[in-house]
């Protein structure tokens, strides 16, 4: 496709226009002369290799551009005249093959509140290299190559970092709610003398090398937290409803875990703990301490959702494992689990039933009660889970 200035006459007042996956290269700087009143610009799969400044200085009122999965190598805007570069506010340059942001990227005082600089080649960023984002919201930095931490604006919310090379916690604004840091290289916890969570709602560090979760200021508004796949031996004691009262999903997965005890009460609706391959029994009393939160405007019950598979060496779980505590749903699939008992829990208040599937199961006289009581009420409240046990 080839882009004329005479091909968008008569249509100044398009607010809207989608060229994307095209083979679109260079840009006459009449091509879009009559889009004054664009508003959103996609360019995304193409193959421009730099900032179409000039082309798009007629876009006055241009707040949406893509310029994702292109081949562009620098970000130099701030010394740019071109007004739209300094009203646009989602800003995408995903795909591309930007390697340094730095103090010149953006103009003064720009307007951009939502930017995407992921799956880039970014190894450097400057200090105050997005300093001069006053309205900044939302940045994501997923899958570049950054090392070392920067500066964020005060105005940040949703911070996306995964799978970096960052060592060391960023200093994050207190009006942060998202952060998600997971597949980097950290191996402590944040400094809380430094940092205040108070408006944190989301926070993913999975996939890191930290060996111990030590959180002692309270995180009032969390309501989901990712430690998998860490260094983590034992089942952090700040896990507690004190210190987390609004959490509602838990991700423990892929850790080194050998015994799962939550030592104090914990509220939940989804709990993971699923590819942890040095756990071999779930003894008495494990999860005793979480309680299942319900949702109380929709009077329901409370229970919790727990998704325990995969652990290959996981044979046993103790009677008593459950006392004191109410589940929605067990997934305990493709463990190397041969015998189950009828009194582990109440299998009748399964109101999503049980996945038992892909264990060596032994066809013993024991067992007989998966046939009879737990099998009928299983095929009645989520038969899916039954093809494939055996």
């Amino acid at each position: 496709m080839e882009i004329t200035p005479d091909l968008f006459t008569n249509i100044e007042h398009l607010e809207e226009l989608d060229l994307s996956y095209n083979k679109l290269t260079d840009f006459n700087s009449l091509d879009f002369k009559f889009l004054r009143n664009l508003k959103r610009l996609n360019l995304q799969s193409n193959l421009i290799k730099k900032m179409p400044i000039e082309v798009l200085s007629p876009m006055i009122l241009l707040e949406d551009l893509d310029l994702s999965k292109n081949g562009i190598y620098d970000l130099l805007l701030q010394k740019t005249e071109s007004e739209p570069f300094k009203v646009v506010k989602r800003l995408s340059l995903s795909g591309n093959r930007i390697r340094s942001v730095t103090k010149e990227s953006f103009p003064l005082n720009n307007s951009i509140e939502l930017l995407d600089l992921s799956n880039n080649v970014i190894e450097i960023i400057e200090e105050n290299a997005f300093l001069t984002c006053v309205n900044l919201r939302e940045l994501n930095l997923g899958q570049n190559n950054i090392t070392f931490t920067f500066a964020l604006p005060q105005s940040l919310q949703i911070a996306i970092l995964k799978i970096n090379t960052l060592y060391h916690w960023p200093t994050f604004p207190d009006g942060i709610t998202y952060i998600d840091l997971s597949y980097n290289r950290l191996s402590d916890m944040y400094n809380e003398n430094q940092v205040e969570f108070e408006n944190l709602e989301i926070l993913n560090i999975g996939g890191n090398q930290i060996k111990d979760i030590n959180i002692e200021k309270k995180l009032p508004k969390l309501y989901s937290l990712d430690i998998s796949y860490n260094l983590i031996k034992d089942i952090p004691k700040c896990l507690s409803s004190q210190i987390l009262p609004k959490l509602e999903e838990l991700r423990v997965d892929g850790n080194p875990i050998e015994d799962v005890y939550f030592k104090n009460i914990l509220s939940l609706k989804n709990l993971y703990l699923n590819d942890m391959h040095k756990l071999v029994t779930v003894k008495d009393k494990a999860f005793s301490n979480v309680i299942g939160r319900g949702d109380e405007t929709m009077n329901e019950r409370n229970c919790f959702y727990l998704y325990m598979s995969n652990c290959g060496s996981l044979s046993e779980i103790q009677d008593g494992a459950f006392d004191a505590t109410s589940l929605c749903m067990i997934d305990i699939s493709k463990n190397n689990l041969t015998r189950l008992s009828k009194d582990l829990l109440d299998w009748r208040a399964l109101t999503e039933g049980a996945d038992l599937q892909y264990n060596p199961w032994e066809c013993s006289c024991p067992l007989q009660w998966m046939l009879d009581d737990l099998l009928p009420t299983l095929y009645k409240s989520n038969s899916r889970l039954l093809t494939e046990l055996r």
